[in-house]
């Protein structure tokens, strides 16, 4: 329960009152006063004071001041007159809590009047605030509509002003062409009437000397030969032109779009050559020569080329010509030319008596080669992998390499490595620039064959179709895009009827 103060002083006036209640070593913080007309409270645990005045007073105007351990009031009366007591005498507690509830609510009623005050004002400001943005944005708008119409008519008139220079100009050379035609007209009549005297000389000169014929007949062609002289212009100066045309590594003219693509690719390509990786145990046997991936790419080719010369008879489909195959099978196991057919793109179109003469003399080369068709092929692979596997550990940025490697992979049937070889030269081959539109065209088709030969087909027509973008008059590659998209869509419609 708190302890009320007692010892407190008052003081009046006819206009105001003045209260002073000590604290007695109470924080000021955590004291509370609350005034209204009728009641005076101030809650300072755990002390506490209250009056309930004799008067009503003006509860706004009214002051409080904290300091030196007191409070000291000043609350003004609303009616200038002297009170006998500062509290009201004879009050019972339900007077005090009828005094305490309406004090409470005439706070609460007052709060409330403030806070729809202040929010109707700060309502009244933002208004306010919008309406000036708003004449200020409109200000602006209005200004910048002004320039643009001063600019337009100001671009009006320039133009206008130009329109009228160029029909003076116009009329000039109008002018001048009239003043030329007419030059030139007077020149031809000059030139005419010149004739005409000459003529009129010739005639006069002619029949004045009858008599000697051939002395005026040699005048007279003297006289011509000096016309036809003074006619006849001087033969043009003869000179020669040397047209010294700029050395380019691209097979294509130069782009501006394209040279910083070109001159990336240039680089790349001058870095690749350069990495050469020499800390490899196996190369303290080999020579100079055959630690350069360049060699040993060479070498690698013509390991897969030989097996190629002898199965490239088979460029057209065998099946065709039954009468040849009895004379293919003493020269040649037969499985072998399948094989390659197999392997190599067939093309039609080639007359019987051409694909004869092309078999006998391939016939005649493999025979003189003396090459087993059936086992030289899986051997020669081999040895390009292992030529390309050993140039790719000396120089790994070098994208032919990963591309003749997946090509012998794709012949050994190693397709997950021919897939991997073939992305690995698609990654090399940037920027895309039309010195390896080749290598990234043949990079697509391995991959995409081998794609197929998973059966996957779609991936394969994929990589197919990125060929076509590259080169898209290749034929042959067109023809096989063509069969895989039927493949595909064949194992659609056998899906859909199952």
């Amino acid at each position: 329960m708190p302890l009320q103060v007692s010892d407190y002083n008052w003081q009046q006036t006819k206009t105001a009152v003045f209260i002073s209640v000590p604290l007695r070593g109470v924080c000021v913080r955590d004291t509370d006063v609350f005034c209204t007309e009728n009641y005076l409270k101030v809650n300072c645990p755990p002390f506490l004071f209250e009056v309930f005045l004799y008067a009503p007073i003006d509860d706004e105007n009214s002051k409080a001041k904290i300091g030196n351990g007191t409070i000291v009031f000043t609350l003004y009366k609303k009616e200038a007159i002297m009170w006998e007591t500062l509290s009201v005498a004879g009050v019972d507690k339900e007077m005090m809590q009828g005094i305490r509830e309406k004090s409470v609510l005439q706070a609460q009623e007052r709060a409330k009047k403030a806070m729809e005050a202040k929010a109707t004002a700060k309502r009244e400001d933002q208004k306010f605030a919008l309406n000036v943005m708003m004449k200020i944005e409109e200000e602006e708008r209005q200004k910048i509509e002004d320039m643009k119409e001063n600019e337009r008519i100001k671009a009006t008139k320039e133009l206008e002003a130009w329109k009228e220079c160029q029909r003076k100009i116009e009329k000039q050379t109008e002018q001048k062409g009239i003043q030329k035609e007419e030059k030139l007209c007077q020149q031809e009549k000059q030139i005419e009437e010149e004739e005409k005297k000459v003529k009129h000389q010739s005639l006069t000169k002619n029949s004045a000397s009858r008599n000697f014929a051939t002395k005026g007949r040699n005048s007279e062609n003297i006289f011509f030969e000096k016309l036809k002289e003074d006619s006849i212009p001087a033969p043009r100066s003869v000179g020669s032109i040397k047209i010294n045309f700029t050395p380019r590594v691209f097979p294509t003219a130069l782009r501006e779009s394209q040279v910083a693509e070109e001159e990336e690719w240039l680089h790349k390509q001058a870095e690749a050559r350069r990495a050469i990786n020499t800390d490899i145990p196996e190369l303290c046997d080999l020579k100079e020569e055959e630690k350069n991936p360049e060699w040993l790419k060479d070498k690698g080719n013509p390991l897969t080329s030989l097996w190629s010369s002898a199965t490239n008879v088979c460029t057209c489909p065998v099946e065709f010509y039954p009468d040849f195959v009895a004379y293919v099978m003493p020269k040649v196991e037969w499985a072998a030319f399948s094989e390659a057919a197999n392997a190599f793109h067939l093309v039609e179109g080639y007359e019987y008596d051409t694909f004869l003469r092309k078999m006998y003399h391939m016939l005649l080369e493999v025979k003189v080669l003396e090459v087993k068709v059936l086992e030289m092929p899986r051997k020669n692979y081999l040895a390009a992998i292992n030529a390309y596997n050993l140039a790719i550990r000396l120089n790994s940025k070098f994208p032919l390499l990963y591309l003749n490697r997946a090509a012998c992979h794709l012949k050994l049937k190693n397709l997950h490595k021919a897939i991997e070889d073939s992305s690995k030269a698609l990654e090399l081959l940037t920027p895309p620039v039309a010195d390896n539109a080749n290598a990234r065209m043949k990079a697509h088709v391995r991959r995409g064959t081998a794609f197929c030969q998973l059966e996957l087909y779609i991936e394969g027509l994929q990589d197919y179709e990125a060929a076509l973008k590259i080169n898209p008059t290749n034929k042959i590659v067109q023809k096989d895009a063509e069969k895989i998209r039927n493949i595909i869509q064949g194992t659609e419609l056998k899906s859909q009827r199952l």
